[in-house]
This record gives C-alpha cells, sequence and structure tokens, in this order.
C-alpha cells in the first residue's frame, strides 16, 4: 500500500511542472498590424467560403498575399500568433479590434447599399409617373374634344 502511495506522489510531482511563458519573439508583429493581418485573413476566408472555385480558380496564393502585403512572413506570423495565444488580454483586444473593423465595413456597405437602392427606386418613380403621362396622352377618354360651334355667326 506504501508503494502505491509512494508511486503517485512521484507521479504528481513529475506532472506539476512550471510551464513556462512564451517568449516574446524578435520579430513579433505588433498588435494593431497582427489585427490588420488578422482582418485580411477573416476576409480571405470570407471570400473563399462565399466562392471557392473563383478563389480556387486564381493564379493567386492569398496566404502569400497577405504576407506580403504587411511584409511578413509566415514563421513570423506563426510566431506571433503563438506568443498572443499565450497573453489572453491581448489577443482578445486584437480579436475585438478585428470585429470593430468587420462591423464598420458592414455599416459602409449597408449605407453605400441603401444609397443605391434609394436611387434606383427613384428613378424606377420617375419612369413610372412618365409612362404614366404618356398612357394619358393617348388614351383618347382623356384628350380634349373641341366642340365646333356649327351655328357660327360668320355665316350670316
Amino acid at each position: 500500500m506504501k508503494n502505491i502511495y509512494l508511486i503517485v506522489l512521484v507521479i504528481l510531482v513529475f506532472s506539476c511542472q512550471e510551464i513556462e511563458k512564451e517568449k516574446k519573439p524578435k520579430d513579433l508583429i505588433p498588435r494593431d498590424q497582427m489585427a490588420d493581418v488578422m482582418y485580411d485573413i477573416v476576409l480571405l476566408n470570407a471570400a473563399k467560403s462565399y466562392s471557392p472555385k473563383m478563389i480556387e480558380n486564381s493564379d493567386i496564393d492569398y496566404q502569400k498575399y497577405v504576407y506580403e502585403r504587411h511584409g511578413i512572413d509566415s514563421l513570423q506570423f506563426a510566431r506571433s500568433s503563438n506568443y498572443y495565444s499565450h497573453h489572453l488580454d491581448t489577443y482578445i483586444s486584437i480579436y475585438n479590434a478585428v470585429e470593430n473593423k468587420l462591423l464598420a465595413q458592414k455599416r459602409i456597405w449597408k449605407d453605400s447599399l441603401d444609397v443605391q437602392k434609394k436611387i434606383q427606386d427613384s428613378l424606377a418613380t420617375a419612369a413610372r409617373r412618365k409612362q404614366d403621362s404618356i398612357s394619358k396622352l393617348k388614351n383618347p377618354k382623356n384628350q380634349v374634344i373641341q366642340k365646333v360651334d356649327t351655328l357660327d355667326s360668320d355665316s350670316n
């Protein structure tokens, strides 16, 4: 019985090691730039799910494009992502920045679509009014009939 307790104690001692914190990489992507990179990645993933054939048929390597656009490489992104994932408060703030940027972009697109819809509605209304006025002119019921006085005083 003592042997079982001893074995359990040894297992507990060795299993309860101190976990080292992730060291800050030398090429850590700054928080704001990391949010921009993740924003671009989210947009690309949305595009892939919306139109996967278009993405597949294009000759563009979108991940490479994102890395080049931000002046980073995949290893730097992986190290930075790993570092931020061990610093939860910072990682959450990065995700919140991405979410806020997405919501702002959504509002811009919604406002733009609303304006475009109003313009189209106005044009459709104007076209209907024009068609209605043309129809009224062509309709014989709406034409003014001039009555001619047959007992005109000039014929005396």
